[in-house]
């Protein structure tokens, strides 16, 4: 009995937070966020923003630890060197290194995000891209989508959810009229709300991480959703 009524709570709690999650602001566009009051009041603006922090790691960094370290991305491995020796380098959303180099205490604490304790699961990546290089369009399917500039510079579109079928099948060109540009520099960290979506653009270099995350009352619709956006 007990256990039937816990489980009747969560699916109550998980319909409500994944109705929740689905509202977007139709008037949303990107923030520029100082200060941690500031950041708070934008997490519930249901609007993309900026938060600047810095970091205390970089492509240096990375090679004295292991100047040898091998990349295994897909079917591909590539060398670290590679990525300030080739001209042309396109490492996008890894989660080998992640571990490898031992990053998630690197970076920004999550601790700041006000539903911290439901938090689940969270997927750290890292990009390491260089040369011209176009990022096709990637859908927000997470509670927070999270991506923290290390190193470099690149050029965002984001589209807010209202947008959703007219983007659906274009090429990066052919999407920019509708996205709202950020030009993405060192220390910045973009938060991006659940919906959107997004084109990068890179013309130098740039080093990046990801964080994906859910909560435990919605990590199954948006994996479903992850799914569905993906295939």
């Amino acid at each position: 009995m007990i256990f039937k009524t816990i489980l009747v709570i969560y699916i109550i709690l998980v319909i409500y937070k994944t109705i929740e999650l689905y509202k977007y602001n139709e008037n949303g566009y990107i923030m520029n966020v100082k200060g941690d009051e500031e950041y708070y009041n934008a997490q519930k603006s249901l609007n993309p923003f900026v938060y600047t922090y810095y970091h205390d790691i970089n492509y240096d960094t990375l090679i004295q630890e292991k100047p040898s370290y091998l990349i295994n991305h897909g079917h591909d491995i590539y060398s670290i060197k590679g990525y300030s020796d080739d001209e042309f380098f396109n490492v996008y959303k890894n989660k080998k290194i992640i571990e490898s180099f031992s990053l998630k205490e690197k970076f920004i604490s999550l601790k700041l995000i006000k539903d911290y304790r439901y938090l689940f699961p969270k997927i750290y990546s890292l990009s390491l891209l260089k040369g011209d290089i176009s990022i096709p369009l990637q859908t927000c399917n997470h509670n927070y989508n999270i991506i923290g500039n290390l190193e470099g510079e690149s050029v965002l579109y984001l589209f807010n959810p209202k947008h959703k079928e007219e983007i659906i099948g274009k090429s990066n060109p052919e999407l920019k009229k509708w996205g709202h540009q950020l030009v993405f520099k060192q220390d910045e960290i973009l938060f991006i709300p659940n919906g959107w979506s997004y084109i990068q653009e890179v013309r130098g270099q740039t080093i990046q991480y990801h964080i994906d995350i859910d909560s435990i009352f919605t990590f199954i619709p948006n994996f479903v959703n992850d799914i569905k956006d993906n295939y």
